[in-house]
Formats: structure tokens, sequence, C-alpha cells
């Protein structure tokens, strides 16, 4: 059986004296006894999940999808170079290039002039959407959710603790960064969560 799963870095794992092993996909994937396809990025945006996702489901169909949507005002951005920025109000990476850490121009112009609050929530429906027809259309069940909370009334099916997130929900547990990544605590919590949703919707489904 294979689990694929995609988000920020909330859904990556790699922090400070912290295994990506640790992070919740893994810990998830020893739980169900099940190989695991992590696509998930830090500082990657709702574009990037979108895109890297639809990239995968094209030429695979997984067992189970567990998407982790971000924060709806990170962007991906075409590059010079030929390398895709991941843009949020922090820093601008590159993909690609790992000898870049930020592209303070570059981030600082585009939230001043290009940044549009209701587009960006627009998008990131537009996004979970699409991703969930194409899920459907596979027939291959999934469980969405968030890293932050999404400002949006839309409903959405499949979705783990709704109206909440992983920073809500694992508020109250130590963090394993001054970012407020989840630490092992907080990443074995969301996978417990995860299975108790893949479980039921699994038993619904057959």
């Amino acid at each position: 059986m294979k689990l694929l799963t995609n988000g920020c870095s909330f859904t990556q794992g790699i922090y400070d004296n912290f295994e990506e092993q640790d992070a919740w996909p893994y810990q998830l994937g020893k739980l169900l006894d099940w190989d695991v396809v992590n696509l998930a990025e830090g500082g990657g945006s709702n574009a990037r999940i979108f895109r890297t996702t639809m990239e995968y489901l094209l030429d695979n169909t997984p067992d189970y999808a567990a998407i982790v949507w971000t924060e709806h005002a990170r962007y991906e951005l075409p590059y010079h170079t030929g390398d895709i920025i991941r843009v949020m109000h922090s820093m601008a990476l590159p993909e690609q290039d790992e000898t870049v850490d930020d592209i303070p121009e570059l981030r600082e112009f585009w939230y001043k002039h290009c940044h549009n609050e209701l587009a960006s929530q627009q998008r990131t429906v537009y996004y979970i959407s699409c991703i969930r027809m194409i899920l459907e259309g596979k027939s291959i069940p999934y469980t969405m959710s968030s890293s932050f909370d999404i400002d949006t009334n839309e409903p959405f099916d499949n979705w783990l603790c709704p109206g909440s997130s992983m920073q809500t929900e694992l508020a109250h547990l130590p963090k394993a960064d001054n970012h407020g990544h989840p630490d092992i605590e907080g990443q074995t919590l969301w996978a417990n969560l995860m299975l108790e949703s893949i479980n039921e919707t699994l038993r619904t489904t057959r």
C-alpha cells in the first residue's frame, strides 16, 4: 500500500535537531505499514502543493492521499534563472538553488505591489477543489487539512479537524524551533489523528 502526502514544512519535517523520519507522514506510514511518498517542501505555497500533487497523480495512483494545505498568502514565481521561487512574507527561496536563502527585493516588491488577499483565498479554494476532483476521478480515498487556519467559508469534504488546523490543534504542545514547527509529540498526535481519519474513510468507502 502507498500513502501520498504533501504540504509545507509542517509536513516535510526538517527543522533544527529534528529527523525527517519523525515527521507525521513517516510515523503514519509505520502505523499503517504502508510506503510513504512525501512531496512536502518547507516554504512551499498552495500553488506548489497543487502543482506537485497533480504531477504525481497524472502518472501514479496511490492507495491514499493526505494533503495538508498551507497559508494562502504564499506564492511560487518563475525566475530568470529558470528556477521557481517560493515566496512568503519571511523569505523568498529558490526551489533548486540551495545557496540562496532569500531574495528580499523580489519578496518586498511582490507583497507591496502584487499580493491580493481575496485572490489568494480564491486560488486556494480552486487548488483544493481541483485536487479533490482528480482524486475522486481516480477513486483515491483522501484526507485534507491545513497547517494554518484557512480564512474561507467554503465547506470541504474529507477535512481533518474542520474549521481548525495543525497550528491550532497542536498549539498546546512543545515546538521544534522558534518558528513554531510542531515537535515530535505534535507530529505523533497529528499522525494518530490522520490514522483515525484514514480508518474511518476506508471503513465507509469499502
